[in-house]
């Protein structure tokens, strides 16, 4: 499968979860960090990259999932202090600059050893539900919404709204896909380094730029949406680990069976499992988070 091909397939895959999400606008947070990048990149990945790929990109998960809960605080606290567009785009380039000083240090390169993963999930578990009280508590009074749209009505012109809305993220997914893909191929950088680009934080930091800066939607409204975000988004990072350790350990440990095609096929049907645990999991601490706010 060429480039071009691979690039197509991760889109289309990214674009259905897109609009799988979209009736679910509570779990906004928790789909900031969604493995969709990490397990295309697992994929299309050598087995022997595998292993050493998941220790560096253990980290993203916790790094890209601490910067948009910092973006979204941030905004909330100085959206009055300067023009709210300024104040998106400061907050943007600030938590970018942060992620590229963060992710070049060579304990991120090196990962979290594997021994450790399993403490570290635990730990990454227990910080974010604590984080979610906190938040739940902050917040307390405002209205946080319930974990579904209870009016929706799924039409071909409610589809074209998502495709048009969620145009900058598909773009920028896309865009990343391609960039881990050229790189990886053309490019001798270590396993570690394929984690990291594989944790690109490009999507939901474009993500949360296009709420804030956009001056189409009421200030009022922007600051729900981000208040909504604000009181799960601490939990989104620990999805996504477990999609790692999961996912990486049984790549690790499976064994090839019949042909190549078949044995890729396998890979895919598991990936897809595996997204769809992401995505159940996701919808269920919504749903608790929604039910406790």
């Amino acid at each position: 499968m060429t480039t071009f091909y691979r690039t197509l397939l991760g889109t289309i895959i990214y674009t259905i979860i897109i609009i799988l999400a979209a009736p679910f606008p509570s779990a906004a947070g928790l789909f900031l960090t969604f493995p969709a990048l990490n397990g295309l990149a697992f994929f299309f990945s050598p087995r022997d990259s595998v292993e050493p790929m998941a220790r560096s990109m253990l980290w993203m998960p916790v790094i890209n999932g601490s910067l948009c809960a910092a973006y979204i605080a941030a905004f909330l606290a100085l959206r009055r202090v300067a023009a709210p567009t300024v104040v998106a785009w400061v907050l943007v380039i600030a938590v970018a600059g942060a992620w590229f000083a963060i992710a070049s240090r060579q304990s991120v390169r090196a990962g979290i050893a594997r021994k450790h993963q399993v403490a570290y999930g635990i730990v990454v578990v227990i910080v974010g539900c604590a984080l979610v009280a906190i938040a739940l508590r902050v917040l307390s009074g405002h209205a946080v919404g319930s974990s579904w749209s209870a009016d929706l009505v799924v039409s071909y012109d409610f589809l074209l709204q998502i495709l048009w809305n969620s145009r900058l993220k598909i773009t920028l997914f896309a865009a990343c896909l391609l960039l881990f893909l050229v790189v990886t191929e053309r490019m001798p950088i270590s396993p570690g380094m394929r984690g990291i680009l594989a944790g690109l934080p490009i999507v939901p930091f474009g993500g949360l730029l296009s709420v804030a800066a956009d001056g189409g939607v009421d200030l009022g409204e922007r600051v729900h949406i981000f208040e909504r975000m604000a009181t799960s988004v601490w939990l989104s990072p620990a999805v996504a680990v477990a999609f790692i350790y999961g996912y990486s350990t049984w790549l690790g440990s499976r064994q090839p069976l019949g042909t190549p095609d078949s044995g890729r096929a396998i890979k895919f049907a598991v990936l897809v499992a595996a997204w769809s645990l992401c995505g159940t999991a996701i919808l269920g601490i919504a749903y608790v988070v929604a039910s406790s706010g």
